[in-house]
């Protein structure tokens, strides 16, 4: 990431910034977790933000203090990828990647997190008939 300073940066080697307060922590979670191919999947934020310097206590995520950006597959689809809880539905299976960048939107830091998900081909469907 930028330095959020950049005319503190004087181009040597050892430099370095310090910032205001901690980055973002991003933490989401799937529903359900190995979900099959073209079912909904619902993702949970939980992500924490930071409001001021060390030893600060982490905030959760809202609206005011954070944007949520989710990143899927080509192949997937995303309901709204800039709110905090999406739906979001694969369209292959095997392992897919989702990545969650939170911005705490008072300084402009940001982290991500990339979530695996194990998505299983669709089962064969099968229709019971009574015997005639």
């Amino acid at each position: 990431q930028d330095t959020p300073y950049p005319e503190a940066d004087d181009g040597a080697p050892l430099t370095f910034t310090t910032y205001k307060h901690e980055f973002p922590r991003p933490i989401a979670t799937p529903f359900p977790a190995n979900p099959s191919r073209g079912e909904e999947v619902q993702f949970t934020d939980a992500s924490q933000t930071y409001l001021s310097a060390a030893p600060a206590t982490a905030v959760s995520c809202d609206d005011v203090n954070c944007a949520w950006l989710w990143t899927v597959p080509p192949d997937a689809t995303i309901d709204n990828a800039t709110i905090s809880a999406p739906i979001v539905i694969f369209n292959t299976a095997g392992s897919n990647s989702v990545t969650l960048r939170i911005t705490d939107k008072n300084d402009g830091y940001w982290a991500e997190i990339t979530i695996q998900v194990g998505v299983n081909a669709n089962l064969p469907g099968w229709k019971e008939v009574k015997p005639e």
